[in-house]
């Protein structure tokens, strides 16, 4: 079963550890065609950019790329929000790689400064040069201003780098970023906590908009998952390993050799699997992720081909074991 959307996507337990925890980060499917127009005060309408001074040892280089907005998903670079979690992919054509995640709990809004930290706990980022065959990750320097607040799939992530010092992970050497970034959301659950705008003080009559948590009379739609606010309302036991499950994944796709390359799923299988155990994931979440994959199995949801249709089938036949996990 893969998480995918929020939700479940049936296939195999194995598949999870590779896909699932890997659709942490993603969290989408691996088209956008469905998702909206972008919003024009949210940078550019038609595509996504990064320009990045990387600095160092006597040198500086800028790195920067773009892609149209349609091209956003996991196969190639874009934004995935995954319950306040924020994961940015961005590579340009000379192989080099940056990618970031920012923990918006960490802050009161997410539109706002964050402090960088070490991977793969709270905000960081990571640097992968392919043809240098080199890596380098955030050591606690540096912030991240995010200037927007994406509230749907086809909002940006707009923001900047700001003294970031990466180290090499394999030796003394040490990269400065700093920089901007301009990313289109092409996957999302759950929601950001926005910074109000100031005329929505009188908005406090929006919290009339918080009788649409009479939308709370939709959790009486808890009897369906269809409501089920994942790792929201009420946390499963999976939810404290989503955002290093994440990275790890992460990790497994920029710098497993034989997973990077897209040919081994194998590999790509073992190096996730290493990750449960590197995130010291409990022996509650492991459990419960056995026991959703079997509900899915019995159900027949895991060989169900069309996603919608099998989220659905999981939805409908486990929704219980998906509330214990997620």
């Amino acid at each position: 079963m893969t998480w995918m959307h929020g939700r479940f996507a049936p296939t195999t337990l194995l598949s999870l550890l590779v896909a699932g925890s890997l659709a942490l980060s993603a969290c989408g499917s691996d088209t956008n065609a469905d998702a909206p127009a972008v919003d024009d005060t949210q940078g550019d309408p038609q595509t996504s950019s990064f320009d990045v001074e990387v600095s160092g040892e006597g040198q500086s280089t800028q790195v920067s790329g773009s892609q149209d907005n349609d091209q956003a998903s996991d196969e190639t670079w874009g934004a995935a929000i995954a319950n306040g979690v924020i994961t940015i992919l961005m590579q340009n054509d000379t192989g080099v790689a940056i990618s970031t995640t920012v923990d918006t709990s960490l802050n009161t809004y997410a539109d706002s400064t964050f402090t960088v930290g070490t991977p793969p706990e709270g905000t960081f980022v990571s640097l992968l040069d392919v043809m240098a065959t080199t890596s380098f990750s955030s050591q606690g320097q540096g912030s991240i201003e995010l200037t927007s607040c994406p509230k749907a799939i086809g909002d940006k992530v707009v923001g900047s780098f700001k003294n970031i010092v990466l180290k090499d992970d394999q030796g003394p050497g040490t990269r400065t970023l700093n920089g901007s970034f301009d990313v289109m959301v092409y996957a999302m659950t759950g929601s950001l906590n926005c910074e109000p705008a100031d005329s929505g003080d009188n908005g406090d009559n929006g919290d009339n908009g918080d009788n649409g948590d009479n939308g709370d009379n939709g959790d009486n739609g808890d009897n369906t998952c269809e409501s089920h606010d994942y790792c929201n309302d009420t946390p499963g036991v999976c939810c404290p390993y989503t955002s290093c499950l994440s990275s790890c994944n992460l990790s497994c796709i920029l710098e497993d050799a034989e997973c990077a390359s897209g040919m081994n799923p194998a590999a790509c299988a073992i190096c996730a699997n290493n990750c449960l155990d590197s995130c010291d994931v409990s022996t509650e979440c492991r459990n419960a992720l056995t026991e959703l994959s079997a509900c899915e199995e019995e159900a027949g949801c895991d060989t169900i081909e069309d996603e919608d249709a099998s989220i659905a089938c999981t939805e409908s036949a486990c929704c219980a074991e998906i509330k214990v996990t997620y």
